[in-house]
C-alpha cells in the first residue's frame, strides 16, 4: 500500500519537476574545476551561493550553500564505488586534505583508479570540447604528482566532503554534467535498463518490466544512515528458486520511484523556515506524511502544526488554528469546515524505526485528509484539560511517559498505537493509560522543577483514555456531582493536602509525597490514617471550611473507601485529584477567606 502511494506521489513530484528524471541524481556542488583543452587544471572556483540567514539570537549572517547539479544516478555506498561523472574529491583527485597541517596526501589510489576506468569507458566515442578536456584530464592527471597543486589546496577541507564539477577554462560552454552528449547517453542507458528478456509483471504497478534484484537505499531515518524497504539476504527467506529482490517482484521502475519519493519526503525543507515539510520525529521514530493524489502543502503544514511541531507559525493558518482552539477551550463543536483544506485528498501517515540494514515500518495510517483532520481535532478535544492554548503534539505526550530520572523514550509500539488513535480515531492503547498512571504514582514534583507529577498533559492522557476507551464522560473542570468512589477519593486527597498546607505551610515531605501512590492503589488502607492526621491539622485552624469540604465528599461515597482500585479507577482517582487541585488553584480558595 505505502509503496504504491509513494509511486503515485513520485508522479506528482515529477510533474512539478521536484524529483530526478530516471537515470539522474541531484548532488550538491561547491567548486568548479576549470580545465584547459589539454586537460590541465587551470583553476578551482567556489560556486556556492551566499545566503542571508538569521540565527537564534536574531542576528543576520551570511552562509554559503552548495548549488545543485544533475548528475548520473548514484546511491550512497560504504564500499569503493566510482560513478560516471563523479563529483567526489577523493575519486576525482585521489587526494585528501589534512586540516591540521594544511597539506595534501595521496591516500585514495583505488578510488581514483576506479574513477578513471569508469569514466574513460563512459565517454568513449564522444566528441565535445568539454568532454575532450575531461578525457585528457583522466589520462594525464597523476595524483602523487599533485600534492602541492595550489588550485586543489585552495579547496581546503571541502576536498574531503564537498562536491566538484568540471568546466572548460573561462567557463566556456556548459559544465561537463550538462553537456548534451553526456545527458543523451545517460538517458539511453536508463532506457536500455528496461529491456530485459526476463521481464515480469510488477506486483505494485501491474506493468511488465525488469524486476529489481537490489533496491536503492532510503535515507532520513533517525538513527540509520541508509537502509532498504525490500531486501532478502538469507537463503531461508528465498522461495521458488528466486534470490534477493527477485522474491518481491517489484520492477526497477517502481523501485526507483518509491525510493526517490521517500528520500524527497525525508529531506525536503521549507526554504524560509528550514524545517522539514513532510517529516517529523516522535522520540526514536521517524514519521512521514503526504497526499498520494495531489500536492498538499497546506494540509501538510496543518498536520505538522496540530500533531508534530507546535512551534511552527503561519500567517495564513494561525487564525484558523486559533479559532479551532477557541472552540476546544469553550467546549463548543469543532467545525472542520472553518479550516480551508482539501478534505478529499488521499492521505498517508507512516512511522519508521531503524532495524539493522532494513527499514522497519511500525504503522501506516491511510484515509481522506478530511477524516484524518477530524480525528486529530477530536484527539485535541479529548486531551484538553483547560490549560492548553496551543495544540499538544504527540511528542509532548510521549515525553510525559518518560521518567525524569532515566529519560527513557516511549516504546515504538506505544507510539504506533497512539498514532492509530490520533489519525484513525481508534481507541487509545491500554498501555498508554497504564504508563501515564504509573508515571504519576512514581514521579515526584521535586525530580524536575519544570514538571509536576500531575500536570495538564498527563491528566489529559488519562481523561482521553477513560472517555474514549471506557465510555466515561469526564469533564474538563471539577464535577461536584460525580459519585464515582475513585474520583471522590482523588478529590478528598486534594482537600487533605490543602488542609495540611494551610495548617503547616510548605513542607519538605507532604502527604502527597508519602501517601499518594498507596492512596491511589488501596484507599481503604490509607485514608483512615489520613483522616486521623487531618484532625490534628483542623485543631490549628479556625472555622469549618475543610470540615465541610471533607464531609461533602465523603457523603457522596457509596460503600466507603474502596479496598483496591484497578488501573482505570486509579486514572479516575488522579483526575479527581487534578480537578480538585485546579479548583483550589484557580479560585485561590484559602481558609482565611472561607472561614465563618
Amino acid at each position: 500500500m505505502l509503496i504504491k502511494a509513494l509511486c503515485d506521489f513520485y508522479d506528482l513530484l515529477a510533474a512539478e519537476d521536484e524529483v530526478n528524471e530516471k537515470g539522474f541524481s541531484k548532488v550538491p556542488i561547491c567548486y568548479a574545476v576549470s580545465l584547459s583543452p589539454d586537460g590541465k587544471i587551470t583553476g578551482i572556483t567556489d560556486i556556492r551561493r551566499a545566503v542571508k540567514v538569521t540565527d537564534k539570537k536574531g542576528k543576520e549572517k551570511t552562509e554559503y550553500e552548495p548549488v545543485t547539479g544533475r548528475f548520473p544516478f548514484r546511491e550512497k555506498s560504504t564500499s569503493i564505488k566510482a560513478y560516471r561523472i563523479d563529483h567526489r574529491g577523493k575519486y576525482i583527485f585521489g587526494l585528501s586534505f589534512d586540516p591540521d597541517s594544511g597539506t595534501l596526501s595521496f591516500t585514495d589510489k583505488a578510488a581514483n583508479e576506479k574513477f578513471k576506468e569508469k569514466n574513460l569507458e563512459f565517454i568513449k566515442g564522444m566528441d565535445d570540447p568539454t568532454v575532450n578536456a575531461f578525457r585528457n584530464f583522466l589520462e594525464s592527471f597523476i595524483p602523487e604528482n599533485e600534492t602541492e597543486n595550489p588550485y586543489i589546496l585552495s579547496s581546503g577541507k571541502n576536498l574531503n566532503d564537498g562536491g566538484f564539477c568540471f568546466v572548460l577554462e573561462g567557463f566556456a560552454g556548459k559544465p561537463l554534467h550538462e553537456v548534451k552528449c553526456i545527458v543523451d547517453r545517460i538517458r539511453e542507458e536508463a532506457a536500455e535498463d528496461d529491456i530485459n528478456e526476463d521481464a515480469a509483471v510488477c506486483a505494485v504497478s501491474g506493468r511488465k518490466g525488469k524486476i529489481a534484484q537490489l533496491h536503492n537505499n532510503v535515507k532520513g531515518i533517525l538513527g540509520q544512515k541508509m537502509g532498504t524497504f525490500v531486501c532478502v539476504n538469507n537463503k531461508s527467506e528465498e522461495s521458488y528458486g528466486k534470490t534477493q529482490g527477485f522474491n518481491s517482484n517489484i520492477s526497477e521502475e517502481t523501485m526507483n520511484k518509491y525510493t526517490e519519493a521517500f528520500n524527497y519526503l525525508t529531506s525536503h525543507t521549507d526554504p524560509n523556515t528550514r524545517t522539514f515539510t513532510n517529516k517529523a520525529y516522535i522520540d526514536s521514530m521517524t514519521v512521514i506524511f503526504f497526499a498520494a493524489d495531489r500536492i498538499s502543502k497546506k494540509e501538510d503544514e496543518l498536520l505538522m502544526r496540530f500533531v508534530f511541531d507546535d512551534s511552527i507559525t503561519s500567517d495564513v493558518l494561525e487564525p484558523q488554528i486559533q479559532t479551532v482552539m477557541k472552540h476546544i477551550r469553550t467546549g463548543s463543536a469543532v467545525n472542520c469546515g472553518e479550516i480551508e483544506t482539501d478534505g478529499s485528498a488521499d492521505y498517508y501517515v507512516a512511522g519508521f524505526v531503524p532495524n539493522s540494514s532494513r527499514v522497519c515500518m511500525k504503522f501506516c495510517c491511510r484515509d481522506s485528509f478530511g477524516n484524518i483532520l477530524e480525528n486529530v481535532l477530536r484527539h485535541q478535544r479529548d486531551i484538553y484539560m483547560g490549560e492548553n492554548d496551543r495544540p499538544v503534539t504527540i511528542r509532548q505526550l510521549t515525553a510525559e511517559l518518560a521518567s525524569p530520572v532515566s529519560k527513557e523514550q516511549a516504546s515504538p509500539p506505544i507510539i504506533a498505537a497512539l498514532a492509530d488513535s490520533v489519525f484513525l480515531g481508534r481507541k487509545y492503547p491500554d498501555s498508554l493509560l497504564a504508563a501515564a498512571v504509573n508515571r504519576v504514582k512514581t514521579d515526584s514534583d521535586s525530580e524536575d522543577n519544570n514538571k509536576r507529577k500531575i500536570n495538564s498533559r498527563r491528566a489529559g492522557i488519562i481523561k482521553a483514555c477513560l472517555n474514549r476507551n471506557y465510555k466515561e464522560e469526564i469533564t474538563v473542570a471539577l464535577d461536584e456531582n460525580r459519585k464515582d468512589n475513585a474520583y471522590l477519593c482523588g478529590r478528598l486527597f486534594a482537600v487533605l493536602e490543602k488542609l495540611q498546607k494551610a495548617a503547616q505551610g510548605d513542607l519538605n515531605t507532604s502527604i502527597k509525597d508519602s501517601y499518594f501512590a498507596s492512596a491511589c492503589s488501596k484507599p481503604s488502607v490509607v485514608f483512615p490514617k489520613l483522616i486521623m492526621l487531618a484532625q490534628n491539622h483542623l485543631k490549628k485552624l479556625d472555622g469549618d471550611f475543610f470540615n465541610r469540604q471533607i464531609g461533602s465528599i465523603i457523603n457522596l461515597m457509596e460503600g466507603g473507601f474502596p479496598a483496591a482500585l484497578s488501573v482505570e479507577e486509579q486514572g479516575m482517582f488522579i483526575i479527581g485529584y487534578y480537578h480538585q487541585f485546579q479548583f483550589f488553584y484557580k479560585k485561590n480558595t484559602e481558609p482565611s477567606t472561607e472561614n465563618e
